[in-house]
């Protein structure tokens, strides 16, 4: 994890200094703005974008020993400018959540790692020539699990989860330029996971990662 987030820092700093010779986000908004309204509502924005995950799972039902699991997030985006200081913006993102419950007097750890097709919509707009708020919707799909405990694995049966889940998509990007942009994303489900109608469990994770425009 520490290598990880070490290696998320040096390329932030990398594309900052990149960022220094390159447009930034305000003469590119200035300069579509400047072409009309209705030009800069045809203004599409494509883009890969990936990161780490931090998953847990929340509600009344929460096992009181379960910590933070780290998973990855990557995929596609799609952004549509609505003016010069908003869009419109929708991912498709594959997505490793999860989470771990420690047995403390066993001093084992159980890891359950859950793989969606995650696919938020959400508005944004600017608060500075830099950065950026986003809020939205979100639907994740569930596509296969698995558990993992004292060096065994084990498949998550699909009918114990419910097949999609919904929720909030919370956000804040930092434009470098207008190529590249790095992204704090939380996120959560309004929706339990569990099929068991008796356990109320939901999804909630952070996501921080890098986007690439292109």
């Amino acid at each position: 994890m520490k290598r990880l987030l070490l290696f998320l820092i040096t390329v932030t700093f990398s594309l900052n200094t990149v960022a220094q010779s390159k447009e930034t986000k305000e003469d590119y908004l200035k300069r579509i703005s400047s072409q009309g309204f209705d030009d800069v509502t045809k203004e599409k924005i494509n883009g890969i974008k990936g990161g780490v995950i931090m998953s847990n799972i929340i509600g009344k039902d929460l096992y009181s020993n379960t910590t933070n699991k780290i998973g990855f997030y990557l995929g596609l985006y799609k952004k549509t400018q609505l003016s010069s200081k908003s869009y419109f913006g929708a991912d498709l993102l594959f997505s490793q959540k999860g989470y771990n419950i420690n047995y403390n007097n066993i001093n084992e750890q159980l890891t359950t790692n859950l793989y969606y097709f995650d696919i938020p919509i959400y508005y944004s707009y600017m608060i500075d020539e830099k950065i950026c708020l986003s809020a939205g919707a979100a639907l994740s799909v569930f596509v296969l699990g698995n558990s993992n405990f004292d060096g065994e694995s084990e498949k998550i049966d699909r009918d114990d989860l419910n097949p999609i889940d919904y929720g909030i998509d919370l956000g804040l990007t930092y434009y470098f330029n207008e190529l590249f942009s790095c992204e704090i994303k939380y996120a959560r489900t309004l929706s339990t996971f569990i099929t068991d109608s008796e356990l109320d469990l939901f999804h909630s994770n952070l996501k921080i990662g890098l986007a690439y425009n292109y």
